[in-house]
């Protein structure tokens, strides 16, 4: 449910939404993938809380450094991922930046593993297009690529985490926990 890129609804609009969502995928093995504001997150924090499906926020759970807010989105999704089945998606580090550091990103990914290591999934967001940093709405627009070093956002990953046991939890167990996936030989 990509709440962002065409229009955010309201807190009313968007509680609907995802409550028919819930409604559908209840006693499937699917999960809902949000992408959305910090605020209107926290608007459906108890929808999420209630649910009983996995919740992927993307995007770092739409946080964004130099919001008014950014403190109080951080805390309220620390309690979203100790209280739901929540996972962040590790990924959009553009959507984050907001004119920070990568060193400021490092310091927030090794927070928000540390809090909840086993709700953490990493991708690079590839293919990189950014319509609202555009000012694009139109779904008839073919968008241009932000030119990205994945291989930075890697690197950036990987100095992120505690040691070998938290990327491997995050790059193998959690995806497997998460898409019902057997884990590889040698997992546990």
């Amino acid at each position: 449910m990509n709440l962002v890129t065409h229009g955010i609804p309201g807190a009313e609009d968007a509680a609907a939404r995802l409550l028919r969502a819930i409604e559908l995928l209840r006693g499937s093995d699917w999960h809902i993938q949000l992408y959305s504001k910090p605020d209107l997150l926290v608007a459906l924090g108890e929808i999420i809380e209630g649910s009983g499906l996995p919740v992927v926020l993307d995007h770092f759970a739409g946080l964004r450094f130099g919001a008014p807010d950014f403190a109080s989105h951080l805390t309220n999704l620390k309690l979203l991922l100790q209280n739901s089945r929540a996972y962040i998606k590790l990924s959009g580090v553009s959507h984050l930046r907001n004119g920070s550091s990568l060193e400021q990103v490092r310091e927030l990914t090794s927070d928000l593993i540390e809090t909840a290591p086993d709700r953490m999934i990493w991708g690079t967001d590839w293919p990189h297009i950014d319509a609202a940093k555009m000012g694009l709405s139109s779904r008839d627009r073919i968008l241009p690529y932000e030119i990205v070093d994945d291989s930075e956002l890697l690197d950036l990953f990987v100095r992120s985490a505690a040691d070998q046991a938290a990327l491997t939890r995050i790059l193998v167990e959690n995806p497997c926990d998460l898409y019902g996936f057997d884990l590889p030989r040698g997992g546990k």
